[in-house]
């Protein structure tokens, strides 16, 4: 898991989804993440920004470093394998209510995160 965010951090965020964005857009750093920005705290626990226009390939760099945060958690064993597959499961109906999440692919890339979990387990 990644540790509290420091200006350092946050501007090497800011440049890793600017260098993924493909379309224009607009960023703006919200909560803790702005006291950052202007000096007044030396940290936070998470990045809050609002995209507007929500530039394209942004969405998918912010998920490759969640991505790595889940392996990360799974290496810690504070994740439990077969209660990530019942909840991912229990979930899916409710998926209507967001129409930007395919529940095919979500499925798809859970079933994917756990098989080389296992794997990775293994070896």
């Amino acid at each position: 898991m990644r540790r509290h965010v420091d200006r350092a951090k946050l501007e090497r965020f800011m440049m890793h989804i600017g260098r993924r964005a493909s379309t224009p857009g607009t960023v703006f750093i919200t909560g803790g993440s702005s006291a950052l920005i202007l000096g007044i705290r030396d940290q936070t626990i998470d990045v809050d920004i609002k995209l507007d226009p929500e530039p394209g390939g942004v969405f998918e760099a912010i998920a490759e470093r969640d991505l790595a945060d889940v392996r990360a958690m799974s290496q810690l064993e504070f994740i439990n394998s077969s209660e990530l597959s019942r909840l991912s499961e229990a979930i899916l109906p409710y998926f209507i209510r967001y129409p930007a999440i395919d529940p095919s692919a979500f499925k798809r890339k859970v079933q994917a995160f756990l098989r080389t979990d296992a794997e990775n387990r293994k070896g």
